[in-house]
């Protein structure tokens, strides 16, 4: 069950501020795509001061200070392309286990390759582990002991025998060892030149596996388990050893659909015909959209980054908490591939402009404040309620705040306007419709196993609320100046996005008269059900790079 945490001590975090340092922080990671006509380097900007007070050692100061964030940029940067890379791993084991010769055999080589150029740009790339086997041995007894003995010490907890428990906690120190083999990233291309051999000379598969570790330095990461504080962690001791047991089997499903969308902003090209088409085709109006629907999506995704860990922590079952770590992955990828849009396609000037868009726009600072507000009162006050107002908050963000900006893009690619950003928007929706399902199926075990905590009055009021928001602000920054959306149109779709969300925690609509899709055209271009390759570019958008992972949850 959802088990909901009592004693969890949460960390205060005022979200507005975090969530800008954390975009910040996403912001200068990111990947530049530059125009082929750019000519001149940007050099470090030095802020004006408010007065002439500065003087030369301030000023070297502040150079000083300008040149090592640049420095951190770079850094990042390389850190997440090499982690991305590495993440691609997962595509050759695959097609050594569909018995893929030659797309193992190329997909190496171009892993290789990467790597290579990576660590040619930076040696310091080499020291990065790269965790690529996971195990648990059991030398005294078997895991249901364990578990068993986890439960006798939970259940001693909960009747104030806290010294038996602490005793039962030391017993299963004793009965765990966990072994993590790193591979460094210097010899990891090393290990893929193993496997690649290893398949040309047609060895079978377990050979071509082995090949990938044999760059491997093994350490020990921990020969026990650490004493565990019983009040407050008493629950992930529990379920540390209940990976292998899966209570949700959507939670099961949702892992294998979400491992096999993994992506990166980089897989998108074209984006430097959508900074000509930015410059010479949009129209005022729609240059204006552009920068505020993306200042505003990019503050949903990263704002979740840093806000999902603080509602995982009050959910014990292992599986929903694993795919609840994904999706912020996801979310971060997401921030990223929004700044790559930005860095590529408009000026540094606008950029700036678009960073801090919610300061200078009331309607976008009032969105903003609303939703960080539902998750901040809830860190304040970690209550059934404000957790159950809070879950809601995340259903709402999921599932409705993100798709009249979504609608926006797909009719400008529908107007054949910016191609690429409509590509892009594609991979981040797919990966959002697995989030809705995700809160969704989380609000329905809620009712079933905290009926005393489900509270449909709430769940409409806030649905009520979110949906004038997110009409209120989708008329300002759309309103009838984008060809192809109207104020109805904005109304009727909000509504009628409201009305499926509903229907999904088996409720019935708010707004009966809004059942149908005004855009409907549209459906076609945002189809993340049926395969299907864009007119523009060869690859298929809608895909799955783990195909191979069915049925191999159980380990």
């Amino acid at each position: 069950m959802l088990n909901i945490k009592i004693f969890k001590k949460m960390k205060r975090l005022k979200y507005l501020s975090a969530v800008i340092f954390s975009t910040a922080l996403l912001f200068s990671g990111c990947s530049k795509e530059k125009n082929d006509n750019e000519k001149t380097i940007e050099t470090p900007k030095v802020e004006k001061t408010a007065t002439l007070e500065m003087n030369k050692d301030s000023l070297d100061t502040k150079v000083i200070d300008d040149l090592k964030k640049q420095i951190i940029k770079r850094k990042l940067k390389l850190t997440t392309e090499a982690l991305s890379i590495i993440g691609e791993t997962r595509s050759l084991l695959q097609d050594i286990n569909n018995s893929k010769k030659e797309e193992a055999i190329n997909k190496g080589k171009e892993l290789i390759g990467s790597l290579e150029i990576l660590l040619a740009k930076d040696p310091d790339l080499a020291l990065i582990p790269v965790d690529v086997n996971y195990q648990k041995d059991e030398l005294i007894t078997d895991v249901e002991t364990v578990r068993k003995t986890a439960k006798l010490a939970k259940e001693a907890m909960k009747k104030g025998y806290y010294q038996l428990a602490g005793d039962l906690l030391k017993g299963i120190r004793s009965e765990m060892i966990i072994n993590t083999y790193l591979i460094p990233t210097a010899t990891y291309p090393d290990a893929i030149k193993l496997a690649v051999k290893a398949i040309i000379h047609d060895e079978n598969e377990e050979p071509n596996k082995a090949a990938m570790n044999e760059g491997k330095v093994e350490r020990l990461l921990m020969n026990q388990v650490s004493q565990y504080d019983v009040l407050d962690n008493m629950m992930e001791v529990e379920n540390s050893f209940n990976l292998g047991d899966v209570k949700y089997n959507w939670a099961k499903q949702m892992y294998q659909v979400m491992i096999g969308n993994f992506w990166v902003p980089e897989k998108v090209s074209g984006l430097t015909d959508d900074a000509t088409v930015y410059k010479q085709q949009l129209s005022p109006a729609e240059r204006r959209a552009y920068k505020g629907i993306i200042s505003f999506l990019t503050f949903l995704d990263s704002l979740q980054t840093v806000n999902l860990p603080n509602f995982s922590d009050y959910i014990t079952s292992s599986d929903v908490n694993l795919i609840l770590s994904i999706q912020s992955f996801q979310e971060a990828i997401h921030s990223q591939s929004y700044t790559t849009i930005l860095e590529t396609v408009v000026d540094a000037k606008e950029r700036e402009e678009i960073y801090y868009f919610w300061r200078d726009d009331e309607y976008l600072l009032k969105r903003n404040k609303f939703i960080g507000d539902i998750y901040q009162k809830f860190i304040d006050d970690p209550s059934d309620r404000n957790f159950f107002a809070g879950i809601i908050g995340n259903f709402l963000l999921e599932s409705l705040y993100f798709y009249n900006g979504f609608a926006f893009f797909d009719t400008l690619a529908y107007n054949s306007k910016m191609i690429a950003t409509g590509r892009m928007i594609n991979y981040i929706r797919r990966d959002e419709l697995t989030h809705v399902a995700i809160f969704a199926n989380i609000m329905k075990e809620i009712k079933k196993e905290f009926p005393e905590m489900w509270d449909e009055k709430l769940i409409n009021e806030m649905f009520t609320e979110a949906v004038n928001q997110e009409i209120e602000w989708t008329h300002h920054i759309l309103g009838n100046d984008i060809p192809g959306i109207s104020k109805e149109s904005t109304v009727k779709y909000t509504k009628y996005l409201a009305n499926t969300r509903l229907a999904m925690l088996n409720m019935p609509p708010l707004y009966p008269d809004e059942m149908t899709n005004p855009y409907k055209h549209l459906e076609a271009m945002a189809d993340n059900n049926s395969e299907k390759t864009n007119f523009f570019e060869s690859t298929v958008v809608n895909y799955t790079q783990s195909s191979s992972m069915k049925g191999t949850w159980d380990f």
